[in-house]
């Protein structure tokens, strides 16, 4: 028993406090505890284990070890030592092949792996929470690098107390610098994991150079004002989200597991705000999450539905088309494989890049960037002017959105100067160009026309001429 008024005793009661604020688990609950051998995941399994009689806890701990680091046996074995400690049963998983997994980062497939294996363990032994050490810190760390990204409520709303897939964070509500002294005075040992002093990771600069240069210069409480941003924004976000589902529901005209049809007119009716939060619903509802979608990917779809006819990919193999008066969402791995087929949807390994105005975008990879810029006729450059990599199209005949994608078997336009269509393939052979280059051609793409063979030539139905109002410059360049 606690001392009371001790920094255990403080610490206890603050976690306590979370857990029934945020309605956690009930009394008699059955919960998987994270234990990386950290500080965090130690001072969480610390405070359970001391909380679990008076909560009736049944209490088991898990150590994932994803293969990554050196390290990895030391933190197992230290984890495994704390567990024994206090009588718990103690479960190891280790991951494999994390920094093979293709489509996904290795923080993505991480996180995958981790909840598959909660989960897996949960139905074993009949848990029905699993409990993680993420803290008041992390909580503002995240909230910034959402901000420093541009993101919106979703991302500000930082990182939930509780999941509906069952996942807990008692210490949410707890700084660190608490934690570090509740092990201390505990004399509790942990390891730490050398990759968070790496300042070429973003999330290390955040928590070690701009959380401390605000707190120092501008907000000494700036964690726990971030802390109340991301609770406003969560509450506001379910909130949304109720009046977005009722919303989806008044506009879908038919719906099928990877299939959406949409009622344009009504969608177009909407609010702006209100439409694009519809539309990522929408989405998730097809791919089950919102990571690769962003702001411009929902401007981009308002932008489809006032067209008579058009269509666009998204991340994560969506394909969103304007038929009628309806728009059609799906998710290429169900119906819009017919699509692919018929060479109107990306074939798997193909990538994408999704222009919804003009701006700077990274290609895949990083190491080159795409430039559209809208300017007068008076102010573009002269044609002798430009390298391989630009090109000046008319703006009102290249209208927004435009994809930039890898040429395609089939893809066909006008080169500019020529009489008639031919394939991109057949055009860069008459120009004599290797057939490892024709391979790693880029084509801008507007609506269902080509408009721009990247390096070579553009179509003659997006010439500049001199009625020409507003011209699109063009430009591939290295970042």
């Amino acid at each position: 028993m606690a001392k009371p008024g001790s920094i255990t005793a403080r610490f206890h009661a603050r976690v306590e406090q979370t857990i029934r604020r945020h309605a956690m688990f009930s009394p008699g609950a059955s919960v998987l505890a994270g234990l990386s051998g950290g500080p965090d995941s130690t001072a969480l399994v610390s405070v359970l284990h001391a909380l679990a009689p008076r909560w009736g806890l049944t209490l088991h701990t898990v150590h994932i070890n994803h293969g990554l680091r050196e390290t990895a046996g030391r933190d197992a074995a230290r984890a495994r030592e704390f567990a024994l400690s206090l009588g718990l049963p103690h479960h190891e998983t280790t991951l494999h092949g994390l920094g093979e997994t293709k489509g996904k980062s290795l923080e993505e497939a991480g996180r995958e792996a981790r909840h598959a294996c909660f989960k897996s363990l949960c139905a074993e032994h009949g848990l029905n929470a699993v409990a993680l050490g993420h803290h008041a810190d992390d909580n503002a760390e995240t909230v910034l690098l959402f901000l420093l990204r541009g993101a919106g409520a979703t991302g500000l709303s930082g990182i939930p107390p509780v999941r509906a897939d069952g996942i807990v964070r008692p210490l949410i509500e707890t700084r660190r610098k608490d934690i570090l002294e509740y092990l201390a005075a505990e004399h509790i040992p942990f390891v730490e994991d050398e990759t968070n002093q790496d300042h070429a990771l973003v999330r290390n600069r955040v928590r070690h150079l701009l959380l401390p240069l605000l707190e120092r210069e501008f907000n000494p409480g700036i964690t726990a004002g971030l802390g109340r941003l991301s609770e406003i924004l969560r509450g506001e976000e379910a909130y949304w989200e109720e009046v977005c589902a009722r919303q989806l529901k008044e506009i879908t005209l038919a719906a099928a597991p990877e299939a959406l049809r949409l009622d344009a007119g009504k969608l177009a009716s909407l609010h702006p705000a209100l439409g694009r939060r519809v539309l990522r619903l929408a989405l998730r509802a097809l791919s089950g999450d919102l990571r690769r979608i962003q702001f411009q990917h929902a401007e981009a779809l308002l932008a489809l539905i006032s067209r008579d006819s058009g269509g666009i990919h998204l991340p994560g193999g969506l394909f969103a088309r304007k038929s009628g008066a309806a728009l059609e969402l799906e998710n290429k791995g169900g119906p819009g494989r017919a699509r692919e087929k018929a060479g109107q949807g990306p074939k798997p390994g193909e990538w994408e890049l999704l222009l919804p105005g003009p701006g700077e975008f990274p290609l895949p990879g990083g190491q080159v960037m795409l430039s559209l810029l809208l300017v007068p006729p008076e102010e573009a450059p002269p044609f002798a002017w430009l390298g391989p990599g630009e090109a000046l199209l008319d703006a009102d005949k290249a209208p927004f959105p435009l994809v930039l994608r890898p040429a395609r078997p089939g893809d066909r336009f006008r080169p500019l100067g020529a009489p008639g269509e031919k394939t991109v393939a057949r055009f860069l052979m008459d120009r004599k160009v290797p057939s490892e280059k024709r391979k790693q051609t880029l084509v801008l793409v507007s609506g269902d026309s080509l408009v721009w063979t990247a390096g070579h030539r553009v179509s003659h139905r997006a010439r500049v001429e001199s009625e020409t109002r507003l011209v699109l410059a063009v430009k591939l360049f290295l970042a």
